[in-house]
């Protein structure tokens, strides 16, 4: 009855291995859930495992037999696993050592990582590491690295160092051996691809973009050349209503007419350019740029160079302004502003005396309003004294226009209103920029 109980389950146990299809599995590294995954994938069987069991790694891993009990075989002996077989479901559980700590096979790997473009160079810093065993440690200052307690066995060594090539290293640890293995690197000299990333900017809300202190500062002292400037915070804060009030700030600068002298010489032997590009002559007999056309709201910022420099034209004697305007290139927006200021020491809320003017001021007309009568218009003419001739004085005093008349006003604050329009249209290709502006 024993003999036939024994024979019955020897039966059992070898239906229960034995598989009709063959288990094929070849790995240099992979992890015990590629494994178990390869192997469900070929049998009906299923892996039950923990988490801390599902990342550890193995190395060397070749299995080709149609018996589940071989394949756990090899895997128990590269790993310190057990396997419970119920059904068709695979217990897996960590196998309790049985040998004492001393009596373990350990070894150790020893060397020194070099550089592979330059012998003799080692690599500082280097890190050595045994994935599967989870355990590692990086190349001292003269480049030796030292792995201890390395259970006996064939592990893959991998070897890496920031902009070097990684290399992964088959070694077999003997136990109570060292293992010498000096390690060279090689620069890695994968390219990558280039990517592209563009995206449609909607102009409605591109930002606009202004200039600060620490820029321009910044932009001074990487000149080589002799520069000064103004800065858009400085612009905003003032209450300059354009380009010539403006361009007062900056130190060495002299207006004349609204016409810009630097370092005291005459306008035609300075340059202004705006927004890198060399301004028109607003007069017909000489080269010179009105600054009272460009109003502040506009001006982003204003360097003054006083000295040549390569990237500067050479038809200059005084210096050159370079004029940026706010960078609006992608962006549609509506500015309006209103301003108003108090003179402190000036004229604002008082009194003063003024004449009536014409009601074609406003526009700059008014001229003829202003003319003088034909008799002192009339070079024979010569006006009397007012002592001795009271009445020809009042004659001709009644005859001139009316806008002259003096009379008293009230000066209010001073006053600035403004309106800028920036728009960006695509065609095509290509993009259209708009910069409209109304100033007061």
């Amino acid at each position: 009855m024993k003999i036939y109980y024994f024979i019955l389950w020897t039966v059992c146990y070898t239906s229960l291995a034995q598989s009709n299809t063959t288990i094929n599995i070849n790995y240099n590294e992979a992890t015990l859930e590629q494994v178990f995954t390869a192997i469900e994938s070929q049998t009906e069987y299923k892996f039950a495992y923990g988490a801390n069991i599902k990342s550890r790694r193995i190395s060397n891993v070749s299995i080709s037999t149609s018996n589940i009990i071989e394949a756990l075989d090899e895997i128990t002996q590269k790993t310190s696993l057990g396997f419970n077989i119920m059904n068709k479901t695979i217990a897996v559980f960590e196998k309790e050592n049985t040998l004492p700590k001393q009596q373990q096979r350990t070894g150790t790997i020893r060397g020194i990582v070099y550089d592979g473009e330059m012998p003799g160079e080692t690599l500082a810093g280097a890190s050595i590491l045994i994935r599967s065993l989870n355990k590692g440690v990086a190349a001292d200052l003269d480049g030796s690295y030292e792995i201890v307690d390395i259970p006996e066995g064939n592990y893959i060594l991998e070897v890496s160092f920031l902009g070097y090539a990684t290399q992964r290293i088959s070694v077999d640890v003997i136990g109570g051996n060292i293992t010498q293995l000096n390690i060279t690197l090689k620069y890695n000299t994968d390219e990558l691809d280039e990517v592209v990333v563009s995206a449609a900017i909607n102009v409605k809300y591109a930002p606009l973009e202004d200039s600060t202190e620490e820029s321009l500062v910044s932009t001074i002292k990487s000149s080589d050349a002799i520069v000064t400037g103004i800065s858009n915070e400085q612009i905003s804060r003032s209450f300059d209503i354009d380009a010539a009030e403006v361009v007062r700030r900056v130190p060495g600068i002299t207006m004349l007419n609204n016409f810009v002298l630097v370092r005291g010489m005459d306008p035609r032997y300075n340059l202004t350019m705006l927004n890198g590009m060399i301004t028109p002559s607003s007069e017909m007999d000489t080269r010179a740029f009105s600054y009272n056309l460009l109003p502040s709201s506009v001006i982003d910022q204003m360097v003054v160079h006083k000295s040549p420099s390569p990237e500067l034209p050479g038809n200059f004697g005084g210096g050159v302004v370079k004029i940026q305007t706010k960078k609006t290139a992608i962006a549609r927006r509506l500015q309006i502003g209103y301003l108003q200021q108090y003179r402190t020491f000036g004229s604002s809320l008082s009194e003063f005396v003024t004449y009536e003017g014409s009601n074609k001021d406003w526009y700059g007309g008014g001229v003829e309003d202003r003319e003088l009568p034909d008799i002192l218009r009339d070079p024979t003419y010569t006006l009397p004294n007012i002592n001795d001739y009271p009445e020809e004085i009042a004659r001709v005093g009644a005859q001139l226009p009316r806008v002259r008349t003096p009379q008293e006003d009230y000066h209010a604050l001073d006053t600035r209103a403004f309106i800028n329009y920036n728009d960006s249209w695509r065609i095509g290709n290509m993009r259209l920029n708009n910069l409209t502006y109304v100033n007061y």
